[in-house]
């Protein structure tokens, strides 16, 4: 036989007064050469009942520690969403015209920074709606002085215009 076969123990469940008994028979060898045989002997029924109630308690911690991480991991949830809230309510009246609207900083942590940062953007596109609003406002104040001056320019010319082609149409007529 190979040498790995040699050297496995052999395992026989034999009936006892009603028990289960488990042998386990192994070689014994000394110096390399097999002097003889070792028999370990227990009862199947307390050993299995041991693992058993092991494995019961062993689910009982594994189904508590799923609970634990759950509950973690709505805890959490829920602490991400108390900060993510402001930040949509905030893009939606932004969104729907209202310049004015700020987020709540709720901490130093990567929501925090960008909250900070829609903040920031926030202020620039106000000072830049405000510098637009300024400059439209110019523009149009400057056109209409410039349509005040043209009806002006062209009141003053016919005005100057009149009175020498008066005279023109008056010695046209005479002649």
């Amino acid at each position: 036989p190979p040498e790995g076969a040699r050297r496995r123990p052999l395992a026989r469940i034999t009936e006892t007064n009603g028990r289960d008994i488990e042998t386990l028979y192994g070689p014994l060898e000394l110096q390399g050469r097999r002097v003889g045989t070792v028999a370990v002997a227990t009862e199947t029924a307390p050993a299995f009942s041991s693992v058993r109630g092991t494995g019961i308690r062993l689910g009982f911690i594994l189904l508590g520690a799923m609970a634990g991480i759950v509950a973690i991991g709505a805890l959490l949830s829920r602490a991400i969403l108390k900060q993510l809230r402001p930040l949509f309510a905030t893009n939606r009246a932004m969104g729907s015209g209202n310049m004015s609207a700020r987020v709540p900083i709720l901490g130093n942590d990567e929501l925090g920074e960008l909250a900070r940062g829609v903040n920031q953007m926030a202020d620039q596109l106000q000072a830049n709606i405000e510098t637009l609003e300024s400059r439209v406002e110019q523009r149009t104040q400057e056109i209409q002085r410039l349509l005040r001056e043209r009806t002006e320019f062209f009141a003053g010319l016919s005005h100057e215009l009149r009175t020498p082609l008066a005279v023109i149409l008056n010695q046209s007529q005479m002649l």
